[in-house]
């Protein structure tokens, strides 16, 4: 039986979105709106408060700092100017984000995604093999600021090859006392048209007792989000080949004979619908007994929830020729491109699938400073962190023959027309069934020990030294099923028509509607799996196992200097590493089952074992000269290196025999390389900054990279036979060590607020910056019309322009930011190792608030508001792969301070 589904058009809420925001401008109005900054008489003890106050502070932090920093301050508590953590990093000159789902996810720093991550200057990570945290997974919130540090001195920890970024929390002792804050925020997401909840409430105090001075911070913050994505999807280009006997029936056909013609083998769409959601906590406890030691003991704990199911229909051919229909009209680009044509008897497949991720990452920390003397600081420092993942993967798929497909792929969205004479809703459409699952977990913890001491000298050149050494231990563990493949024996009853109307905010030509399984059920997997008559889950074994274990021994020195008008700091920091991994080659064939079903067989499998021993020594250099009171120049030298992830070293590659249903498919799997080297960086960064204001700045920094090892995705092919005596050509996506990779670049940064405009106008302000990289890499693993690329992920130009107006209580902003096409892989999976280039796009954010009174807020904020839409292509403009368009995000915020 089938039901008919129809996915709701988005609700029209913009019209309450602008009372909203009228509403506010009148309430400024209302009140004095030229109401001045609190000041005493002389202008060093001027009192910024606002958006003035966050610019101020993290002006003064790039300012002062002893090497090459960028900052985000939290203009209020819980008020990071954007709700999500990698979304206000994009802001810094010269970072470019990833996006997930329409939401910030993942930085690259000056073109590079090798970051280490931080929390308080310490190890974060998600459990999941990789060395960072992800960013979708710390709510806002929580965070006071961020720094991101471009270039290392010898007291950071190493393992970055572009910079670190650390997250920082609020402590007790901030406060002078009782300080409480709270927000509650509900959310709109226009494409999936649903509304979600946000909420945080942070409680901080301080006493003095009898046994010295004590402070308790709590914060805690939930975030609720949805999201719905929709794609057309192009199938790689194939150029075809006159020798081969079946591409010249195809050219003689098409009657291009003679001529280079390049054809996609199908297509498909996605609709993907999603919840995330954050639960965050902090708690700190400061003890100051005496005036020459505090101690501060603080847990952290980010907890990550992401779900989505979606849709999927695609008629294509895989790596078999795909057949035109005689006498069907198709036209070309100038290079011999399709742009436009009807195909014949094209495999379809039709899925519904579901995929979560539960995330926990509990961060322990124990800090003690001592200053026994007023020269002398020492500092210990102990941590430990303890991560989890687990994740679930379902997916049902229906396979069948579509009579005839029709592609245009000549505008912006392609065209996709699919024909069948019993129709793309009807069951009788349909061949066969199957379902693949899958289930992993990792499990992750990291144990750390830091004892650090500076002795400051009173007179002479050299202003202080600094010395300490780490311990590390950090293991990882993850378990794995591997994709288990279930023929069924028919068509499941258990579908439901989806109407496409609205696809694509109704723009794309397609179609029609589809038939699919129920997605009520796939978001349930035990449901799934009952309705489906499969037992049980499938079972970890021994051979689904994978295990690393990383110890680093370090120690550094280092030595700050200041002779007018130079100061600077020289250290050198050495690190021992010991690492050993460890994992399973493993195999399962397909048999039938007791009815004749195709079901996974028995896994046959090889343990690995290796082990590296490595030391490294990274010297560094930095230098500022004043140039005058206002402004100043600084260089720096030094050496960096950046490991491979756990994930990348993660030796266990598993392949599973295809089942019936998949034999048209293009058969993938991928794996790590556990002799991975380290990366190796030669850095060198100039700048010459103009502070010519407490909020106002002119800068511009130059920076040149050296990369030894550097880690590119390859592919490989590879011939694979079962124990059955069945042989299939797998696509093997791994890692190498490149030998060489440079990025150089520039960037500049400007901000001012307009404080000589007469009026309401000294409200105005602007941040504007731009970045430039320029990276040469080889590229091990491409083909097609683009072979040599740049470095993945990394634009070359990338630009913020930022309104401000603050005034009084009201205050807004309207952000865009730009960047230009990068490369998303330099082979994806599935893509006959086709580069995959995503196209320059840009995108507008805005927010306004206002100060009910000095203890109330109401803030009212957009994202994505002129409902940018992404694209991505095969190397060159006429071979398109992915038209990708995601939510507006509204969100509506009461804040309360006291």
């Amino acid at each position: 039986m089938t039901r008919m589904i129809h996915m709701p058009r988005r609700a029209a809420l913009m019209a309450g979105i602008s009372i909203a925001s009228i509403a506010l401008s009148a309430a400024a109005h209302a009140q004095d709106a030229a109401a001045p900054q609190a000041a005493a008489s002389d202008e060093g003890d001027i009192v910024v408060t606002g958006v003035r106050a966050s610019l101020s502070s993290a002006q003064a932090i790039k300012r002062n700092s002893d090497v090459i920093v960028d900052s985000i301050v939290a203009e209020d508590i819980g008020k990071l100017p954007d709700r999500n953590v990698a979304e206000a990093l994009q802001r810094i000159t010269g970072i470019q984000i990833q996006r997930q789902y329409g939401e910030g996810s993942s930085v690259a720093i000056r073109g590079l995604t090798q970051v280490r991550t931080e929390l308080n200057g310490r190890d974060i990570f998600t459990a999941s093999g990789a060395n960072q945290l992800n960013l979708e997974d710390i709510p806002s919130e929580l965070l006071a600021g961020i720094d991101v540090y471009k270039n290392p001195s010898a007291d950071l920890i190493e393992d970055q090859l572009s910079g670190t970024i650390n997250f920082r929390t609020r402590k007790p002792f901030d406060f002078d006392g009782l300080k409480v804050a709270a927000t509650a925020t509900q959310s709109y997401f226009d494409l999936t048209d649903k509304f979600r909840p946000s909420a945080s409430l942070m409680v901080s105090d301080r006493w003095d007792t009898g046994i010295g001075e004590i402070g308790i911070l709590a914060s805690v913050s939930f975030q609720k989000t949805a999201f719905r994505q929709d794609t057309i999807s192009t199938e790689p280009f194939y150029t075809l080949d006159p020798s081969n006997a079946t591409d010249a029936a195809v050219l003689a056909t098409l009657g291009r004979t003679g001529q280079v013609t390049t054809l996609p083998h199908g297509t498909g769409i996605g609709e993907v619908y999603g919840d995330r959601r954050r639960l965050g906590t902090d708690i700190a406890l400061q003890w100051r007994p005496s005036d020459t030691l505090e101690l501060t003991a603080e847990v952290f704990r980010s907890d990550y929830k992401f779900r989505y199911d979606d849709y999927s229909f695609f008629a294509y051919s895989s790596g078999s020729a795909i057949i035109p229909q005689p006498g069907a009209a198709f036209t070309y680009a100038d290079n011999g491109d399709f742009q436009s044509g009807t195909f014949i008897n094209v495999p379809v497949g039709n899925n519904t699938s579901a995929q979560t991720r539960h995330s926990t990452t509990t961060d322990y920390s124990l800090n003690l400073k001592w200053k026994p003397t007023s020269n002398l600081t020492v500092t210990a420092d102990g941590q430990y962190v303890d991560a989890k993942t687990r994740n679930l993967r379902s997916i049902f798929g229906l396979n069948g023959v579509a009579d005839t497909l029709y592609q245009d792929i000549s505008g912006s969205v392609p065209v996709v027309n699919i024909g069948s004479a019993t129709g793309l809703a009807n069951p009788a459409t349909y061949t066969s069934a199957f379902y693949l699952d899958n289930l992993n977990e990792s499990k992750a913890s990291d144990k750390t020990a830091r004892l650090d001491a500076e002795y400051r000298f009173d007179a002479g050149i050299l202003s202080s030294i600094k010395a300490g050494i780490r311990y590390a231990d950090r293991k990882n563990r993850t378990i794995d099923t591997g994709y288990r493949y279930t023929g069924l024996s028919g068509i499941p009853s258990e579908l439901e028509t989806v109407d496409l109307g609205d696809f694509f905010r109704g723009d794309a030509d397609l179609f029609g509607n589809i038939i699919a399984f129920n997605r009520g059920i796939i978001r349930n997997y035990q449901q799934t799996l009952d309705t489906l008559g499969i037992a049980n889950a499938p079972a970890y074994t021994q051979s689904g196992t994978n295990e690393q274990r990383q110890k680093t021994f370090t120690g550094y020195a280092t030595a700050f200097f200041k002779a007018d008008p130079v100061d600077g700091n020289i250290g050198v920091r050495v690190i021992r590493t010991n690492l050993d991994v460890s994992g399973f080659y493993q195999q399962t064939s397909i048999v039938l089952d007791a009815n004749g079903n195709e079901v996974s067989g028995p896994t046959v499998f090889n343990p690995i074992a290796t082990s590296q021993d490595y030391t490294s020594v990274l010297p560094s250099l930095n230098l500022r000269v004043h140039l005058t009171d206002t402004l100043q120049m600084r260089f720096a030298a030094a050496k960096n290196i950046s490991r491979p992830s756990f994930t990348q070293l993660n030796p266990s590659l598993t392949i599973s025999e295809p089942g019936a249903a998949q034999q048209d498919q293009i058969h993938t799997t991928s794996g790590g390389n556990p002799y991975l080297k380290p990366m190796k960086s030669d850095n060198l960064d100039a700048t010459l900054e103009w502070y010519f204001s407490r909020t106002g700045s002119l800068t511009a920094a130059a920076f040149y990279k050296n990369i030894k090892n550097y880690i590119q995705t390859a592919v490989s092919y590879r011939d694979v036979t079962f124990d059955n005596g069945n042989s299939y050509e797998y696509e093997v996506t791994s890692y190498n060590n490149v030998a060489k990779g440079k990025v150089k670049g520039f960037e500049l940064a400007y901000q001012q607020f307009f404080d000589f405009l007469p009026g309401p106008l000294s409200g105005l302000g602007m941040q504007a910056n731009f970045t430039y990289v320029d990276s040469q890499a080889p590229s091990p693993a491409t083909s097609g019309p683009v072979t040599n690329v740049p470095l993945e992920l990394l634009s070359k130009y990338n630009y913020n322009i930022v309104g401000i107006y603050e005034k009084g209580d009201l205050s807004a902003r309207v952000a865009y930011n730009w960047r230009s096409k990068y490369v998303v892989t330099t082979a994806g999976n599935g893509t006959g190792s086709l580069p995959v280039f995503n196209k320059p796009f840009g995108q507008l954010d805005a927010s306004i608030s206002y100060n009910v009174t000095p203890q109330f807020a109401l803030a009212l904020d957009g994202t994505n508001l002129t409902n940018t839409r992404r694209a991505t292509y095969f190397g060159i403009d006429s071979r398109p792969r992915d038209a990708v368009v995601n939510d507006r995000r509204i969100n509506l915020t009461a804040r309360i301070t006291y």
